[in-house]
């Protein structure tokens, strides 16, 4: 469970709960009444013992499971808040109260300004002729060079208090291969080039966080210095885990492309130190981790078993060694955990997934770490929506972030790489801008500032701040009037 708090609002009351301990086997699940029982109806339930499935012959149809040998060591607790108040606020604000009190106590500074991340698409891989032979290549997307001139138009444009990550910038590209090393693309240029972008950053006050995959095989042998039965985290079943990724098209696995390993846990601290490293020889502010935070998985292998609890310690581990080597931290969508250690998280779910029984969402989440972290969104440019993206961080108060490529989105055709269309600089540049600006302008100043309170009114949300201020956010259709002025319709 990455945010473990649930509640219930109704009647002039409400409850939170907080799963203190045991998160990490944890799940959430909620029903309205009328369904099943004459109760709505939330609560958590852990799975301590996992299972997997196995062919135990040929000739046998049914299916047999391997489980975990021991319950794993640990505590389960969760603690309840009771609450003489039925709105989201007052859920939202015991449990800023309680992140306070605890995670979040010893918080790194939060900025001034909304934070605004734009992220440098690299190199990505794709089918090409080689002497004939169809061969999987890196292609440029964004070279070195190319990287500095977009931080010369950023800051000769007059923006600031941004930061920079840098995907699929080694070992391949966005596809990243095993991070037993860091090898440069001469695709994207040479080294000289990337420490330049660098330096160039780091005198104009501009983060640059380097990224990098630690917890995965992909693209990698022997050469690689890859062995999947050396280093794959394994099933119960002792087989070593062999994954492929998700087709939301059939809902399963894509066997369209190509499997990858999960490696063991000691392995992905290795890897998090050859990234730390590389980004101190290149002189990066920091480092962005694609799955450091955001992925946590266990390894049930029965002679060196790591559960989920000692998976997080390693993390935690991984995060702290870099913040006190005076390096920061990006973290994707990331746990509660990883939020407590970042910098920066960006990617953070504003929605949870589109479910048709939900009436609308409400910012409780945002409500109780705005103010005392730094978090952004999903890329504008790459969102299937843009309006949609942009209403959800300002009701969220969330910064914005952008996704680009020097290079046209027509290099990217005959890839897997769809999702990157957007990214092409020459298409997005404009808008993404005056969106920028004018988002900045409007709410750029409350960034340090708490929420005090959030209300629904029909199309309208009302998001009121510690300094008085209010953001009114229109989700329909049709222009509204509230608190004396008009609000332009989906605005």
């Amino acid at each position: 469970c990455a945010f473990p708090a649930f509640g219930i609002s109704r009647n002039g009351a409400s409850f939170l709960c907080m799963i203190e301990d045991g998160a990490q086997w944890s799940g959430i699940t909620a029903d309205i009444s009328k369904r099943y029982t004459s109760y709505n109806t939330v609560y958590n339930t852990f799975t301590l013992i996992h299972g997997d499935p196995y062919d135990a012959s040929d000739r046998d149809i049914n299916a047999k499971y391997l489980f975990e040998e021991e319950i794993p060591e640990g505590k389960l607790r969760q603690r309840y808040r009771f609450l003489e108040t039925d709105t989201v606020t007052g859920m939202a604000l015991a449990y800023r109260g309680y992140l306070e009190n605890g995670l979040l106590k010893e918080h790194a500074p939060v900025q001034e300004n909304a934070p605004v991340n734009v992220e440098l698409l690299g190199a990505v891989d794709k089918v090409q002729q080689r002497m004939g032979i169809p061969s999987t290549l890196p292609v440029a997307m964004t070279t070195y060079k190319q990287a500095k001139e977009i931080l010369d138009r950023l800051t000769g444009d007059g923006f600031t208090g941004f930061s920079m990550s840098y995907t699929g910038w080694m070992n391949g590209g966005v596809n990243q291969k095993i991070l037993n090393k860091v090898s440069l693309l001469p695709e994207l240029g040479r080294e000289a080039e990337l420490t330049a972008f660098l330096s160039k950053a780091k005198a104009a006050g501009v983060d640059v966080y380097l990224d990098g995959l630690t917890s995965f095989a992909r693209h990698s042998g022997l050469m690689e210095g890859f062995i999947s039965v050396r280093d794959s985290a394994k099933y119960t079943t002792q087989e070593n885990i062999e994954l492929r990724d998700y087709s939301s098209i059939w809902y399963g696995p894509d066997d369209a492309t190509d499997s990858y390993w999960l490696l063991k846990p000691a392995q992905m601290v290795t890897h998090a130190g050859v990234l730390s490293d590389a980004a101190a020889k290149y002189g990066a502010a920091g480092l962005a981790y694609r799955d450091v935070g955001s992925l946590l998985s266990a390894d049930y292998d029965r002679k060196h078993l790591v559960t989920r609890v000692q998976s997080q310690a390693l993390h935690e581990a991984i995060m702290r060694a870099a913040r006190d080597r005076g390096q920061k931290v990006l973290t994707h969508k990331g746990y509660d955990f990883a939020l407590a250690l970042s910098d920066l998280t960006v990617d953070l779910d504003f929605d949870g997934g589109n479910y048709g029984i939900i009436d609308y969402y409400a910012p409780v989440y945002p409500m109780a770490i705005h103010g005392l972290r730094n978090y952004t969104g999903s890329s504008l440019n790459l969102a299937e929506d843009w309006e949609t993206l942009l209403l959800q961080s300002a009701e969220a108060g969330a910064g914005l972030s952008f996704t680009f490529s020097a290079e046209s989105a027509e290099a990217l055709q005959g890839t897997f790489y769809s999702t990157y269309y957007g990214s092409d600089i020459s298409l997005s540049w404009d808008r993404a801008l005056r969106v920028w600006q004018s988002y900045q302008d409007s709410l750029g100043d409350l960034n340090r500032v708490l929420m005090t309170d959030f209300r629904r009114e029909g199309a309208l949300s009302v998001v009121s701040y510690e300094n008085g201020a209010q953001v009114l956010v229109n989700w329909g259709y049709t222009d509204l009037e509230a608190e004396g002025v008009t609000v332009p319709a989906r605005s």
